[in-house]
């Protein structure tokens, strides 16, 4: 998945947190580049994650287009759920 990713240059966004965790950090170790890790806990509203997701994507003040190389945490009530 990571690798279709980054043929499309895509970001991930994952709720498999600890096997993308663990790319990101060969990743890292190895000098490869990805386009962005975003994993997630589970989250039975679809509306909430996105509010979750874009919570931290401002609080780290990044965009999608500077994700490059980065993993974000995303939990449920990031967004003050």
């Amino acid at each position: 998945m990571l690798a279709f990713a980054i043929s499309l240059e895509r970001a991930v966004i994952t709720h498999n947190r600890e096997d993308f965790k663990r790319l990101h950090r060969q990743y890292q170790r190895s000098k490869k580049h990805h386009y962005g890790i975003i994993t997630c806990t589970r989250n039975p509203s679809d509306t909430a994650l996105v509010a979750c997701i874009d919570a931290v994507v401002m609080k780290e003040k990044t965009t999608f287009a500077t994700l490059e190389d980065r993993l974000l945490l995303v939990y449920k009530g990031s967004a003050g759920e």
